[in-house]
């Protein structure tokens, strides 16, 4: 337990954090033959998850916002989430106190949507952000109880034929519903969710859900700040990306050209409405020497994290939030925007070796502004960064030195920031309105000037033995296959 307490008693210490994304699995991770997992540590390990965030935070001042992971329930990822489901019962039993400080009206609308599907959604920074907590369980491929959702079809809303009485489709019909209200009373959006639609590059979602989730962030990347998932235990940057037209003449005006901007940003066969014109890449490191980025626009990005309980060094990231007015306006309107990500780790090797001698401390990994170059995290500059990168691949790096120290510094920082393994020097943000992100156990754990992410993995066991914890991370480290670099130094 004390990898926990010691983080959270640090986290106890950052007064600035003004929201936490706890991005779920708070239980133990049946992987021990010898000590088969039973139904009730699901609903115990979760009490004593919240416990934790209670004593960290002030739950009616920082909000703690959960989300449900494969490991919250049982067995692993089975959750059929129809109404008044016992497991969603259970689980807002326990969750119930996080939402001491939401106003009667968004209790009563998160509660009733939680018992009838496992999401809600909260407003935080006096309602500039809604934050939508998602059930991704109901779009999970390894979810046994629920079938894929309906057909991609590129329709406007009022002609898709998404059934309610279908769970998958009736959370569809709900995300849709958040963003569309948020972009009606010009609200930014946060999505916060468990697993992801694409994790190391292998997707996870059914395949009609994975098409309907990713058009829903790149057609409403307007309105959407940044999106969080945990799950796969590493820090990776997950691009959303729109083709681009081809360029060509101006078309003569024909009864086409009434046509609407999703067909043509996309291939010309995308008008038998079944192909998607948005798409999402992992940035792997294998994969950022050859993304097609001339014929593929960032419009948006999510973003994965390392857990507490490890698989690798346990780490978390705080993002920065920075209020903007709104241009071109004469009254006093706001708006926000994500300037920045910081990530944090731990030295699981140091701490060991340290014992009982020091309180366990997280060091700095990577910084988006620091170390990436990156003053805000909008659409150009992911284009910045990730260009930077692609310029050091050039075929005569091959041959000599790289011709973008740059864009080489860049990218190895991000490879070796993927695992939260290395240490970089800095400080973390003591500016801005800040939130967390969170995840125990093999989970991601992030913070933002506004928010937790999940936890993953047995609580009981989170320090387990020192050598066990110690060849775990040697082992995984060895099945991550990076580029050979060597060219770049």
């Amino acid at each position: 337990m004390r990898l926990l307490t010691d983080t959270f008693n640090g986290l106890a210490n950052n007064s600035k954090v003004d929201f936490v994304l706890w991005t779920g699995d708070s239980s133990r991770h049946d992987r021990d033959s010898h000590i088969k997992k039973q139904r009730i540590e699901t609903y115990e390990q979760n009490v004593i998850s919240v416990s934790l965030f209670m004593s960290a935070f002030d739950v009616k001042i920082t909000p703690v916002i959960p989300s449900i992971g494969n490991w919250d329930v049982f067995p692993n990822a089975n959750l059929a989430a129809t109404p008044n489901d016992p497991q969603l019962t259970s689980l807002w039993s326990v969750w119930e106190p996080l939402f001491l400080g939401s106003i009667d009206v968004e209790f009563e609308e998160a509660k009733n949507s939680f018992l009838a599907g496992g999401y809600f959604s909260r407003n935080v920074l006096d309602g500039l952000v809604t934050v939508i907590s998602i059930n991704s369980l109901l779009f999970f491929s390894e979810n046994p109880l629920v079938t894929d959702c309906r057909a991609f079809e590129l329709l406007s809303k009022g002609e898709r034929h998404l059934h309610l009485n279908h769970a998958p489709n009736a959370h569809l019909v709900w995300i849709e519903n958040q963003l569309l209200s948020a972009r009606a009373s010009n609200r930014k959006v946060i999505i916060q969710g468990h697993v992801g639609p694409e994790g190391n590059g292998v997707q996870q979602y059914n395949p009609e859900c994975f098409e309907w989730f990713v058009y829903f962030l790149g057609e409403y990347s307007d309105v959407i700040l940044s999106t969080y998932f945990g799950h796969i235990n590493r820090d990776l940057i997950h691009l959303i990306t729109r083709r681009n037209p081809p360029k060509k003449a101006r078309p003569k005006k024909s009864l086409h050209n009434n046509i609407s901007n999703h067909f043509y940003m996309s291939p010309p066969e995308i008008s038998s409405g079944v192909i998607n014109p948005f798409r999402i890449t992992t940035m792997l490191p294998t994969v950022i020497p050859s993304f097609d980025i001339k014929h593929w626009q960032i419009v948006a990005a999510a973003y994965t994290g390392s857990s507490i309980v490890p698989a690798f060094n346990p780490g978390y990231r705080i993002g920065t939030l920075e209020f903007v007015k709104q241009p071109d306006t004469t009254s006093n309107q706001w708006t926000i925007k994500l300037v920045k990500h910081v990530t944090a780790y731990l030295d699981l090797t140091t701490a060991n070796k340290n014992g009982d001698t020091n309180a366990l401390k997280y060091k700095q990994s990577c910084s988006t502004l620091d170390d990436f170059g990156m003053v805000e995290l909008s659409p150009d500059e992911l284009t910045a960064w990730l260009t930077q990168m692609q310029s050091a691949f050039k075929r005569e790096i091959w041959k000599s030195k790289p011709k973008n120290k740059k864009g080489a510094q860049i990218f190895r920082k991000y490879t070796k920031c993927i695992d939260t393994s290395y240490i970089s020097s800095g400080k973390l943000p003591t500016k801005h309105r800040y939130f967390q992100v969170l995840q125990f156990g093999e989970e991601n754990f992030s913070f933002f000037s506004f928010g937790i992410q999940v936890f993953g993995v047995a609580l009981f066991a989170i320090l387990a033995i020192a050598f066990l914890r110690n060849l775990l991370a040697k082992r995984q480290q060895k099945n991550i296959s990076h580029p050979k670099i060597k060219s770049l130094d």
